[in-house]
């Protein structure tokens, strides 16, 4: 990792437009030390007022999304946050750990328990990076790769089949899975 973080550690390249990671898990503490101030904001949605600012369906969706509340609040879980420091915990602050992008914003989505919320969580990603490709950077979020670090016991291969469609539609606007 020092060696790649000697190159980047995952702040916004020449063009100006931040990449963004999506983490879909059942919880996030994303007020942690090491991760608050790299949570994606909406900024395009006021929060708390009970209104969808930004008409993308979803009701003060402002940090990231609860899938299965559809709101900003998320559960505290070990797993979804200990994914999140892995991948994007703050560096260099003299605080707990660095993650691998430890200068990233990430987009969280919570509450991800079944294939259904898996496929709306990927949905949701898929839209950001869409308005955003549409709006020439202006608004959604320059999602550049998806996290999904779970799976569903027994459930392949037919009820998977639209999950897994949902990784190639991903990769349509240039989202890795």
């Amino acid at each position: 990792a020092d060696q790649v973080w000697a190159e980047t550690t995952g702040r916004s390249p020449s063009t100006g437009f931040e990449p963004v990671i999506v983490l879909m898990d059942d919880g996030f503490d994303t007020f942690h030390e090491d991760l608050g101030d790299n949570i994606w904001i909406n900024i395009h949605e006021t929060p708390d007022d009970g209104i969808d600012n930004d008409n993308n369906g979803f009701i003060d969706d402002y940090r990231g999304l609860n899938i299965e509340t559809f709101t900003d609040e998320h559960a505290i879980s070990d797993h979804g946050t200990q994914v999140a420091g892995i991948l994007g915990a703050k560096g260099n602050n003299d605080v707990g750990i660095a993650g691998v992008t430890w200068e990233t914003k990430m987009v969280i989505i919570s509450n991800v328990t079944n294939v259904a919320e898996i496929i709306s969580g990927l949905n949701y990603s898929y839209n950001l990076k869409k308005e955003f490709l549409e709006s020439d950077g202006d608004r959604g979020a320059n999602v550049v790769v998806n996290n999904f670090s779970g799976g569903i016991k027994y459930e392949f291969p037919e009820s998977q089949l639209e999950w897994c469609k949902m990784y190639d539609l991903l990769g349509t606007v240039g989202i890795l899975s």
